[in-house]
């Protein structure tokens, strides 16, 4: 049977990754921040950025102060929330579908698609060209459940090493962003997907995981390393994936004031 999530480039990643995960994640957690609403905040400005939002951190948290409100303001807002229903349900197909509807209440999109997978060819472009073409339509539903499937038999496992936890939720992260099941909200759902997959194996020490900070510094080769892989769905090549799947450890590299207010 095919799968998605698979270790294709498992023995590579754990040839190339330096980092002491065990010392990393313990120091992570002496900082007692994992379960406020402080990295969720972080998390979602942060990946907002990626996106194109003009809010910062401190522009968020002066906004907040003063009441200030706006379209972009919402969104943040909205996915801190779909962080937070992330963080206290199960992770699987329908869950997935409710923190996107949650996180997309303010997008400017038609109410069938805030929740709902596409229905409609979907490309991914910049000022110039596409980029990216995700999985046509008469493959969509079948590769998300292959997905969700792989997902599942991940979870089940009783044990995980860190450098798997590490490699298997970067390796979802690509995965789901590769298929692109909807029409807007796939990178935010994605990274948010990442790190709900690590807290299940981790625990909610992944919470505080500055990923979305890294990614939002490191966005250029964030999005470059996504191209390796090729330009539409059906060409994907996973086992040029070394290079995306290796940037969530790097996060551990940022400077604390990354981890505290």
């Amino acid at each position: 049977m095919k799968k998605l999530i698979t270790n294709i480039c498992l023995d590579k990643y754990n040839k190339k990754q330096t980092y002491s995960l065990a010392k990393h994640v313990k120091s992570l957690e002496r900082l007692n921040i994992q379960s406020s609403v402080f990295a969720f905040t972080k998390s979602s400005v942060f990946s907002s950025l990626i996106e194109g939002s003009g809010i910062d951190f401190d522009s968020y948290l002066f906004n907040k102060e003063t009441g200030h409100k706006s379209r972009e303001m919402s969104q943040i807002e909205d996915l801190i929330k779909a962080y937070q229903f992330a963080k206290i349900h199960p992770l699987n197909y329908k869950n997935v579908l409710e923190a996107h509807k949650i996180l997309s209440t303010n997008f400017d999109i038609l109410p069938k698609y805030k929740g709902f997978i596409r229905n409609k060819e979907v490309r991914v472009s910049n000022f110039y060209t596409t980029v990216y073409t995700g999985t046509i339509m008469s493959e969509l539903e079948n590769e998300l459940n292959l997905f969700f499937s792989d997902l599942g038999k991940l979870l089940q496992k009783k044990t995980h090493s860190y450098n798997e936890a590490f490699y298997y939720a970067s390796m979802a992260h690509l995965v789901f962003v590769k298929i692109h099941p909807f029409a807007h909200g796939n990178g935010r759902i994605s990274r948010l997907l990442e790190k709900w997959f690590l807290s299940r194996l981790i625990g909610d020490v992944a919470w505080a995981v500055p990923s979305e900070v890294n990614y939002w510094i490191k966005r250029n080769k964030y999005y470059s390393n996504l191209n390796l892989l090729g330009k539409s769905y059906n060409e994907v090549d996973y086992n040029k994936s070394s290079p995306f799947l290796l940037m969530l450890l790097t996060s551990f590299g940022l400077s604390k004031k990354y981890y505290s207010i």
